[in-house]
């Protein structure tokens, strides 16, 4: 519960640091009756960026990113269900999402750095 309290901790100061821009950050208005285990960060990057363009710039200051949610139209197990037309939300936000770091080991201010060159990245 600890390292979960930390990690909710952080998962707030990035949706503070991203406030009033425009990245979106999922989950983030999670009723007060439901636990979260805060276990990913992910964000939706602006609809004019180049994730890969993003995940070099932030790799070029160490950060790691990683990618969650693949588009599920592309899993055999789906393949029947869903017209491409119906999708066209699915594939803007999958090829737009975005993974940042998140463990309770993390400090204010790694989350503050991450946010800045982020924010740095988009603009």
């Amino acid at each position: 519960v600890i390292g979960n309290a930390q990690r909710k901790k952080l998962f707030n100061a990035y949706v503070s640091a991203f406030q009033g821009s425009n990245v979106t950050v999922p989950f983030k208005n999670i009723p007060i009756n439901i636990m979260s285990s805060y276990h990913i960060m992910p964000i939706i990057l602006p609809d004019n960026q180049d994730r890969n363009n993003i995940i070099s710039k932030l790799k070029s200051h160490r950060i790691q990113t990683s990618i969650h949610y693949p588009n599920f139209k592309n899993f055999t197990a789906y393949s029947n269900f869903f017209l491409n037309e119906q999708l066209k939300v699915v594939d803007a936000i999958c090829a737009r999402e975005l993974t940042l770091p998140l463990h309770p080991r993390m400090t204010q201010e790694q989350v503050e750095e991450v946010s800045y060159h982020l924010l740095e990245a988009i603009s």
